[in-house]
């Protein structure tokens, strides 16, 4: 049987033969050889790529454009699920992002039924109170000089306004719960 052109991938990756012998075994050479050629033949994954934004599809450059770690950073995601769970930029996410309160964030407003100008103002206070926190705290950790452990990212848990809100629901002003969240899509 002949052998392929290692550039032509028609019939799937090409291994070139590489002779190695029992000295061989373990020499940076070989090591450094064989790693260079099955570079050659299979392709170099895209791990430059972020996570893509559920929502709108283009990628989420940046933590302080990330839902997904605010929603880690206030406790609503444990670690153990963080790389399981969708990504969206903030204003892909209204629902959350309208409880962001800084001003380096352009306000969302929504509309609808979990509008915050719709649901009790004691949830809302609570919960722009952490959002807005986590916002913050998205911030420190993007403009740190020195590297932070992932486990260190959530909020302290000393503060009041740090708890989690994953066990809160909202309600409708008058104190009647809001209906089912709908889902993004």
């Amino acid at each position: 049987m002949g052998r392929r052109d290692l550039n032509d991938q028609s019939k799937g990756p090409v291994v070139p033969d590489i002779p190695i012998t029992s000295n061989d075994v373990g020499s940076k050479a070989t090591t450094f050889s064989l790693i260079k050629h099955l570079g050659d033949c299979f392709p170099v994954a895209k791990c430059d790529q972020g996570y893509l934004c559920e929502v709108c599809g283009k990628e989420v450059t940046s933590i302080v454009d990330s839902d997904l770690y605010l929603r880690y950073v206030i406790g609503q995601l444990d670690a153990e699920t963080l790389h399981l769970s969708p990504e969206r930029h903030l204003r892909c996410n209204p629902t959350l992002a309208q409880y962001i309160v800084d001003e380096g964030f352009e306000p969302i407003r929504l509309t609808g039924p979990f509008a915050k100008e719709n649901l009790d103002e004691v949830f809302v206070a609570a919960h722009t109170a952490i959002v807005t926190r986590g916002y913050q705290r998205l911030w420190q950790i993007n403009e740190s000089s020195r590297p932070i452990s992932l486990l260190d990212y959530p909020l302290d848990g000393d503060d009041p306004t740090s708890r989690t809100l994953s066990n809160q629901s909202p309600t409708r002003k008058g104190g009647r719960p809001s209906p089912a969240r709908p889902e993004v899509q």
